[in-house]
Formats: structure tokens, sequence, C-alpha cells
């Protein structure tokens, strides 16, 4: 009986800590970004877009996506590059 009672409890503590430890964000190593710009940072698996702006991002991701992305007031333009927000419009 003590057995059973053993292996039980220890079924439920590793399915506790199965379940803690596929929650937990281990960052990857720093990342410099070359491009201007642009910040290594978890975030949206959704980047800032001029041709999305105001959409709302499509992937439901319940952990953040390490990448390199745009600083606060930039977006992405078609060719990958990181500008200001306000000159999205008139490039598109």
């Amino acid at each position: 009986m003590k057995m059973r009672f053993f292996y039980v409890f220890l079924l439920i503590f590793i399915s506790i800590l199965a379940n803690v430890s596929s929650q937990l964000v281990i960052p990857p190593l720093p990342v410099k970004c070359i491009r201007p710009h642009e910040v290594y940072e978890c975030g949206s698996p959704c980047q800032t877009q001029c041709k999305t702006l105001g959409e709302p991002c499509p992937i439901i991701n319940k952990k953040c996506t390490y990448a390199c992305r745009c600083d606060k007031g930039y977006a992405r333009d078609d060719n990958g590059k990181c500008i200001p927000i306000k000159q999205c419009n008139r490039r598109n």
C-alpha cells in the first residue's frame, strides 16, 4: 500500500513539474541586431509591419517569440527595413 501511494505521489509530482517547466520562458543567448532601429527582445510572433499596421496578429501563441524587432515607433517596410511609422503611408 505504501508503494502504491509513493507511485501515485511521484506521478502527480512529475505531472506538476512538467506543467510548470513547460510554461517557463528561457531566453536564448543574446543576439546583436545589425540593422538600424532594431532590438532583440521577446514579443508577439507578428512583427510590426507597415502593411499590417492596426491589424490584430492572426497567430495565437502562449509564449513570446525572440527576434530582432523594430524599435518602438518603427515598423518594417516591404524590404524588411525598420522605418518610422509616420513614413509607412508614404511608401505604400
